[in-house]
């Protein structure tokens, strides 16, 4: 039985529409409920990766081990051993010896960008790791960029306004609640900050000068 989203009347819209196209689409269709061994990303996922190998440096992107990383979680909890950094590294595609380095590099990488933390573990300098929200990340770096000198965005990551763009119209069509709401407490503070900024200070006590009589002489 296909998984049904919260807006009951899409899905059932949608579900009678995929079959009327797909007749059998509920005997091919993958089911997480019925064959387990899922884990549920975000709808944005496509883009955040786009961006990540975007602020990739050149012939190193993140995106894919980013993706690898989600799945290697249990229950949604964002939480990943890396004990097996061979496994790891094979699945990413780095082979041969320099592998697990390679891996390690790119850990580093999504670490530095804010979308990974990392612990160490025994000998293991990133023996685990975890996944934080990438929304939020993702709307501070493009904030930091929004009030960097042109001096400062050079040592940014590239974070491209279309790509970003793009992002936030996919977030607003599947209601992504956590950027709406991150964008209102944004703009919210931008405003105090505005208006703190228009109140008149009121005018320095200007320094006065005392004069006191000179004693008489006796």
């Amino acid at each position: 039985m296909a998984i049904a989203p919260k807006n009951k009347n899409v899905s059932e819209g949608e579900l009678n529409l995929r079959n009327s196209i797909f007749p059998d689409a509920e005997k091919l269709i993958w089911d997480k409920t019925r064959d387990q061994g899922f884990v549920t990303i975000p709808k944005t996922m496509p883009y955040i990766v786009l961006m990540l190998n975007e602020m990739s440096e050149k012939g190193k992107p993140l995106g894919d081990i980013y993706q690898i990383l989600w799945t290697y979680t249990w229950n949604n909890n964002g939480f990943v051993r890396l004990g097996n950094m061979d496994e790891l590294a094979f699945v990413a595609g780095f082979k041969g010896e320099r592998g697990v380095r390679t891996l390690r590099d790119r850990l580093r990488a999504l670490e530095k960008l804010g979308f990974l933390l990392l612990k160490p573990y025994g000998s293991n300098p990133t023996g685990f790791a975890f996944i934080p929200n990438p929304h939020p990340v993702i709307l501070a770096l493009h904030e930091k960029h929004l009030s960097a000198t042109a001096a400062e965005k050079v040592t940014l990551p590239a974070l491209r306004e279309e790509t970003f763009i793009a992002f936030l119209v996919r977030a607003t069509d599947i209601k992504a609640l956590d950027v709406s709401r991150i964008q209102k407490v944004t703009q919210e503070a931008k405003d105090a900050a505005s208006a703190a900024a228009d109140v008149p200070k009121p005018p320095s006590p200007s320094k006065i000068k005392l004069k006191f009589p000179k004693k008489a002489v006796a």
